[in-house]
């Protein structure tokens, strides 16, 4: 895995999870969420904090169930019902949202952000022809005409590469491939304009070289509109082929955010450095991988002190009895761990 090449002339970085100077088009600052239960509240996302800047492109990297998807659903104000934000701020250029009433919440975050799902089949109405659904969202977003609308949606559906897009203007969902319902995801995820794009998992269902042209894609309409982009994943692969930072999620919780080429040269935490052991590398030399011993915790049944130490190989007991805080071990480089220091010392 080689981490996608990074602007030796970019601004440095601030430890919290950007480059310095300017407003950033989205600061999330100590954001949680929960499930509503009798029994109280249940974390699901607990104290997540990043910024991204324009242009770039934040990945959340993580096992299923460490918070990635909460943690934008949250962020696009989706959560479902039943899961609710229990504190934090969200500002998005430059708007807390949660100061915003929930109308104006929607509207603010309408008119600046969008999301790509996982589930393309299940993001598109069956009986509705894609060109009309992509039309519908240009419509919305820019009150234009249905003829306008329809030109407009002939126009992003070829910018993002989907062939003859007049005459498939009128197709249904059913009859285009996982690829292509990705694209007319995407397209319609163009129409609103956004300042920041949130992809949840978008190539999870697609094969090798179709999830390349999606990630392609991606990239291409982002240097073209230098939106912000935050690309969730649990594939180090496409971590490392589209990141300029990786945030590391375990249990609800970001335990490790730094630029990708940092991370993937450098980690610090024992639940990256044991994401990376358990993968195969190309220069290997056939040596054994070594999987994390155990599972990751249930959401009902966290354990005290630093969720990760039933399963890490270094811990001691203050990792049993207190959570780690997050702090900062070089310059953007970000660690919730009580060993930090003396991992990146060689101790």
């Amino acid at each position: 895995m080689r981490p996608k090449d990074v602007d030796p002339h970019a601004p440095a970085d601030s430890g919290a999870g950007g480059p310095e100077g300017g407003t950033p088009l989205l600061a999330v600052t100590d954001l949680s969420a929960a499930v509503r239960r009798r029994q109280g509240p249940l974390p699901v996302v607990r104290g997540v904090s990043f910024q991204l800047r324009q242009g770039q492109t934040l990945v959340l990297l993580g096992e299923s169930g460490s918070g990635k998807s909460v943690t934008a659903l949250a962020l696009m104000d989706l959560l479902p019902t039943g899961v609710e934000v229990t504190g934090g701020r969200v500002e998005v250029a430059g708007t807390d949202l949660r100061s915003l009433t929930p109308a104006a919440r929607r509207r603010h975050v309408g008119g600046t952000m969008a999301m790509v799902f996982q589930d393309s089949i299940s993001a598109l109405n069956p009986v509705m022809r894609v060109g009309d659904q992509i039309a519908e969202a240009v419509r919305q977003r820019d009150g234009a005409s249905r003829a306008q609308a329809r030109t407009r949606a002939i126009e992003l559906m070829t910018r993002v590469r989907i062939p003859s897009a007049e005459q498939r203007y009128r197709d249904f969902p059913h009859e285009f491939s996982g690829g292509m319902r990705q694209r007319v995801v995407i397209a319609i995820a163009l129409a609103l304009r956004p300042r920041v794009l949130i992809a949840d998992e978008p190539t999870t269902a697609l094969d090798v070289s179709v999830q390349a042209q999606i990630l392609a894609l991606l990239a291409e309409l982002q240097q073209e509109s230098r939106m912000g982009l935050v690309l969730i994943t649990h594939d180090l692969g496409v971590a490392a082929t589209v990141a300029d930072r990786v945030a590391v999620m375990y249990a609800g919780r970001i335990v490790e955010i730094a630029d990708a080429a940092e991370l993937f040269n450098r980690p610090v935490h024992p639940y990256t450095a044991g994401l990376f052991g358990s993968v195969p590398q190309m220069s290997g030399g056939g040596s054994d991988l070594r999987p994390i011993p155990g599972s990751p915790p249930s959401l009902v049944a966290i354990p005290r002190g630093c969720p990760f130490h039933p399963r890490c190989p270094l811990a001691v007991e203050r990792c049993r009895v207190r959570l780690p805080e997050p702090e900062n071990v070089r310059e953007g480089h970000t660690v919730a761990c009580h060993l930090s220091q003396e991992i990146v010392n060689g101790r």
